[in-house]
């Protein structure tokens, strides 16, 4: 800071929204915003140039996201502290965004409200986050611990059963797989057995009727098990996935936001960002 007056960027694909957060920050004399972005990238190259204090930041841009331009700023040591400021729900990125090296976590609807705040406890060093966040921290914990375990049970599989799984996943019969690996399908079919017993996945129905969909195998449990298991066909699998479930997403949306048409869409739009999200942070790395 300079002469105690707190320099920020602001950064947002949309102007109305930037001249809106300029004009609450405006309301206080210690913070002076010295540039805007209209994406992560132009963030990055404007907190080389300006040497901000805070960078107030969206999370979802086009070119460059909040994320991504998190992680940039970092990797390049610049030293202005990262504010996120966004639609989305603590619940759905506050881990993510935490561990990119952001400092704080603020939605946008309570911003006429703690902005200020939050710029300046950044601008002092400490971090910020709603009290809601406490809930999403505690439950982003507990994921990571799963998600350990299934890492455990993941790492228990031979090459060749990590490859039967993989294909299984990306949608291929057991004929195919047997195919692409020069083996018969009575081998795949046994290499499944390996994988249920060790992975502890459920068995549908009676004889060789595995539970083992490639959308639904991939986004859910089995997502940190294939953070160690890249390939374009994973990635591919989960973006399908992603996309297949939008029906579900309405129907929960529709449920928590019943007879608001605006409320349903930006349920949904939420809920899909996420899915997506989590698979370019993990399977499609």
């Amino acid at each position: 800071m300079t002469a105690d007056v707190i320099k920020v960027i602001l950064a947002d694909d949309h102007a109305v929204v930037r001249a809106g957060v300029k004009a609450v920050l405006g309301s206080a004399k210690d913070i002076q915003v010295i540039g805007e972005a209209s994406n992560g990238r132009e963030a990055v190259s404007l907190a080389e140039r300006l040497n901000p204090d805070v960078i107030v930041m969206d999370l979802s841009m086009g070119e460059m996201d909040g994320i991504t331009a998190t992680q940039e700023m970092i990797s390049r040591n610049i030293r202005g502290k990262v504010l996120i400021l966004t639609m989305h729900a603590e619940d759905a990125y506050l881990v993510k965004v935490l561990e990119a090296g952001a400092s704080g976590y603020l939605v946008k609807s309570a911003a006429d409200r703690e902005l200020v705040d939050a710029v300046r406890a950044l601008a002092h060093g400490d971090m910020y986050m709603q009290p809601t966040a406490a809930r999403a921290l505690a439950q982003g914990i507990k994921r990571k611990s799963e998600h350990a375990d299934e890492r455990e049970k993941y790492e228990r599989l031979t090459e060749r059963e990590r490859d039967v799984l993989r294909y299984v996943a990306g949608g291929f019969s057991a004929p195919e797989i047997g195919e692409k690996l020069f083996i018969s399908p009575k081998t795949v079919d046994t290499y499944k057995q390996r994988i249920n017993e060790k992975l502890g996945l459920a068995k549908k129905g009676r004889g060789k009727r595995w539970f083992l969909p490639s959308a639904a195998l991939i986004v859910g449990l089995c997502v940190p098990i294939y953070a160690y298991a890249y390939d374009q066909a994973a990635c591919n699998a989960c973006n399908n996935a992603c996309q297949n479930n939008e029906g579900t997403y309405g129907y929960q949306c529709t449920q928590a936001h019943p007879g608001d048409d605006q409320g349903i869409y930006n349920c949904v739009a939420s809920m899909m960002s996420s899915c997506h999200l989590q698979c370019y942070s993990t399977v499609c790395r």
